[in-house]
C-alpha cells in the first residue's frame, strides 16, 4: 500500500512536504496550483481538473472543523489530514465519469460515417450503476469534444408493427376481431417489421423517442461546458441513435459488460 506524509505543524500554513504526483491524464503544470492538504493532493492525482483550495477556502474549511484560532489551524489541519490518509488506506474515494488517459485501451469507439469525429465508450466507475460514459472525439486532433454543432443523441426506436382490425370481423361482445399487421407509420408488415433479434422492448417506442438524450453538463445547468469535457451516462445494451443535419441517422449500441454477480440461468430441454 502507498505511504503518504503528512504536513510538520508548523507556525505558518503547513504544506506538503514532498511534489504532488499528477496522473498522466492531468493537465496541471509544475507552475499550477498546489495542494495545501492531503485530500487535495489525492484528489489532484485521480481526478484530472480538480482545483484544489486556496488558503483562504482551506481556513474557512478549517475554521468549520474547529481552528477557531490561529494557534488551532496546524492541529486541526493535522487532524484533517489523517482522515484522508484513513480514507485512502481504506481504498480512497469512487470517482466517476474521469475520460479515458490517452493511450487507454479500455475504450470501445465507433467512428461517424463521413466524419472526423468518433464516439467513445467507458466504463468511467459507472460499472456498478449498468452504465457507460460515452463522448465526442476528434480522431485528427485526439481531443474530445463537446456536442458538435448539428448532432444530436436519441433513443433508438423500431417501427412496431401493431393490430388493425380487419373490417368485416367479429365485433361481437367475447370475440376478438381478425387483425393484420401494420408498420407504425402505416405501412405494410415487411418493411416496417422489426429485424429478427432486435430488442423492441429495451427502447419501446413513446412520444419521448424524438427528445435528445442530454450531457451530465447540461442536466446540472451548466451553461458554458469547458471544451471537451462534455459527457454522457448510458444504459449498458442500450441502442442510441446518432442524428445529424444533413446526414442519413447512425444507431449503435452502448457495450454490455459482464455483472460481478452470478445468476442461475435457465436450462432449454425436457425434465
Amino acid at each position: 500500500m502507498e505511504r503518504y506524509s503528512l504536513p510538520t505543524p508548523t507556525s505558518s500554513p503547513a504544506r506538503p512536504t514532498r511534489p504532488v504526483r499528477q496522473s498522466q491524464g492531468s493537465q496541471a503544470n509544475p507552475n499550477g496550483p498546489v495542494p495545501l492538504c492531503l485530500a487535495d493532493e489525492y484528489m489532484m492525482r485521480i481526478a484530472p481538473g480538480w482545483k484544489p483550495a486556496d488558503e483562504t477556502r482551506l481556513n474557512r474549511l478549517l475554521a468549520f472543523m474547529g481552528a477557531d484560532t490561529p494557534d488551532k489551524r496546524n492541529t486541526v489541519l493535522t487532524g484533517f489530514n489523517a482522515s484522508a490518509a484513513e480514507v485512502i488506506q481504506r481504498g480512497g474515494v469512487h470517482v466517476i465519469g474521469v475520460k479515458p488517459k490517452p493511450g487507454d485501451q479500455n475504450v470501445y469507439n465507433i467512428r461517424i460515417p463521413d466524419s472526423a469525429l468518433a464516439i467513445r465508450m467507458w466504463e468511467g466507475g459507472m460499472g456498478p450503476y449498468g452504465q457507460f460514459c460515452l463522448d465526442f472525439y476528434d480522431v485528427d486532433r485526439k481531443v474530445s469534444v463537446n456536442l458538435p454543432p448539428g448532432h444530436s443523441l436519441h433513443p433508438a426506436t423500431v417501427p412496431v408493427p401493431v393490430p388493425v382490425p380487419v373490417p368485416g370481423g367479429f365485433q361481437g361482445q367475447g370475440f376478438v376481431p381478425p387483425v393484420r399487421y401494420t408498420s407504425m407509420n402505416g405501412g405494410p408488415l415487411g418493411p416496417g417489421y422489426p429485424p429478427p433479434g432486435f430488442p423492441m422492448a429495451l427502447n419501446p417506442p413513446s412520444f419521448q423517442a424524438a427528445a435528445s438524450l442530454r450531457s451530465w453538463e447540461r442536466n446540472m445547468g451548466l451553461r458554458a461546458i469547458p471544451d471537451g469535457e462534455e459527457k454522457w451516462m448510458l444504459p449498458q445494451g442500450a441502442y442510441i441513435t446518432l442524428k445529424r443535419v444533413g446526414h442519413p441517422d447512425v444507431v449503435f449500441q452502448i457495450p454490455t459488460l459482464q455483472p460481478a454477480f452470478v445468476t442461475l440461468q435457465p436450462q432449454m430441454g425436457t425434465l
